[in-house]
């Protein structure tokens, strides 16, 4: 939608240097922006002249939006509200698996999360079908590494852990130290193992989930469900466990991997850090060759997959739910950069 210049501080609509179908005329950071049609657009131009966008974070608020018809497109919403709009009259739901992936990041400087085979048994203890029914209502797809919800890497969806191995789990815990005592929790050194699993946003349902399969090995697992900030903050203060977030896999391979693998990467929350990883890294940034790439990026995913990086359940699903009126919408991987397009309109 617009040329990113570095000397505005966008907190105005006339400092968004426009180039899409619609340009902004009013824009109110975090609370709304008015869009109309950019008659100087080089393409095609919209059919529909005037577009409101409104930032609404509860998600009970952006559900009640569609049911109350205050919104012809609502984007982001909750799995637990499909059922509630499912079959709704004059009401349409898309629910798509986007080129993004459900992450566990684990914060490896706390000791016993410092230790491969106890990352390793976490892995292997989430059965992700049954994550897959709960968490996302049955709309997602299995993946065990980051990348592969990327279309172009869905090959790869099922390296390493291709299956839920709870004896396997168990005896990587055993190896670790972690021993099963009388009240059948994982203990060490009069320890007790405990993870503390934060979520916000559509992840709720998911979180319990995984709490649930966590328990089943023996892991005192608790669930925190709050506003992101939450997770910000805990990661400043380094008091934390683990969290679950979501971004895109879409784009330079590089850029991305590097961002998350990286010991200085911007999405390497659990301080993750591997001579190899490095090393694998450096090649893919002098890589030109796009077949090379690929097979590079496959490489570098699944190392993070037997290093437990962070751990991989499915792509977020992004349902949109749209005024049945509303024609023209395109299902896509990139819902959120393909919510509008020329051709939407509205239904006589």
């Amino acid at each position: 939608m617009c040329i990113v210049n570095p000397d505005y501080t966008y907190d105005s609509a006339d400092q968004i240097d426009m180039t899409g179908f619609y340009k902004i005329v009013e824009f109110t950071p975090n609370e709304k922006m008015v869009l109309v049609r950019n008659e100087d657009y080089y393409g095609q131009k919209p059919k529909i002249k005037n577009v409101i966008h409104e930032a609404i974070s509860d998600q009970e608020t952006r559900t009640l939006s569609i049911l109350n018809k205050q919104a012809d497109m609502v984007l982001h919403i909750p799995n637990e509200s499909i059922e509630q709009l499912k079959n709704k009259e004059g009401i349409t739901l898309y629910s798509i698996p986007a080129s993004n992936t459900q992450t566990i990041y684990l914060n490896q400087k706390k000791p016993c999360l410092a230790d491969k085979k106890v990352r390793q048994a976490l892995a292997w203890g989430l059965d992700r079908e049954e994550l897959i029914l709960i968490g996302t209502e049955g709309k997602s797809v299995l993946t065990t590494n980051w990348l592969s919800s990327n279309p172009q890497y869905k090959d790869i969806r099922t390296a390493v852990y291709d299956k839920y191995d709870y004896d396997k789990a168990s005896n990587l815990l055993d190896e670790a130290g972690w021993k099963l005592n009388n009240e059948d929790r994982r203990e060490k050194d009069g320890q007790i193992l405990k993870i503390k699993l934060m979520t916000w946003g559509q992840d709720k349902a998911l979180g319990e989930a995984i709490q649930s399969q966590w328990l089943r090995l023996g892991i005192d697992a608790e669930v925190q469900y709050g506003d992101y900030s939450l997770i910000e903050a805990a990661r400043e203060s380094g008091d934390w466990d683990a969290s679950i977030e979501a971004w895109t896999t879409f784009g330079d391979e590089y850029g991305l991997l590097s961002a998350q693998y990286l010991p200085d990467g911007s999405g390497n929350y659990g301080g993750y850090n591997s001579d190899e990883m490095n090393k694998k890294l450096e090649e893919l940034h002098k890589v030109s060759d796009k077949e090379e790439k690929v097979k590079l990026s496959k490489e570098i995913s699944i190392l993070a997959c037997e290093d437990v990086a962070a751990i991989y359940v499915c792509p977020r699903v992004e349902t949109v739910a749209m005024n049945s009126k509303l024609k023209g919408f395109i299902e896509t991987f990139r819902t959120a950069e393909n919510a509008l397009n020329p051709n939407m309109e509205f239904e006589d």
